[in-house]
């Protein structure tokens, strides 16, 4: 129900945010939801099933959105739960507290110049 419920506020708030599946080898592994806009790109959510976390999906996932924003000038935003470990993740490639409330931090990651090539520096390449 609270998947519903979150499902139809981004599609309120993002009609135009495309949903895609996550699949592992042809097995479904999660979903990510993404809003491309005129002046940024949004992360709005993305969940893995427990069983496909902690392998770098979900890291490789953002950094191939990192790159987009790169190519793109466009920074890439989300909004984090407060006290959720993904904030960590999301720090390490980058993002910063730009703002929020009492429950939700927004981050952003904003391209540099000659970022075009993030992706393989997010990877460790």
């Amino acid at each position: 129900m609270q998947y519903d419920v979150r499902g139809r506020g981004y599609a309120a708030a993002y009609p135009a945010a495309a949903v895609s599946v996550v699949s592992v080898d042809g097995v479904l592994a999660g979903s990510i939801i993404i809003f491309r806009g005129p002046t940024e790109i949004r992360l709005l959510d993305i969940s893995l099933l427990e069983e496909y976390r902690g392998r770098g999906i979900g890291r490789d996932l953002i950094a191939s959105l990192l790159s987009e924003a790169a190519r793109s000038k466009f920074p890439l935003r989300l909004n984090v739960l407060r006290g959720n470990r993904a904030a960590h993740l999301y720090e390490r490639l980058g993002f910063v507290a730009i703002g929020g409330d009492a429950m939700y931090c927004e981050m952003e990651w904003a391209p540099a110049p000659g970022s075009e090539n993030f992706e393989a520096r997010a990877l460790g390449e």
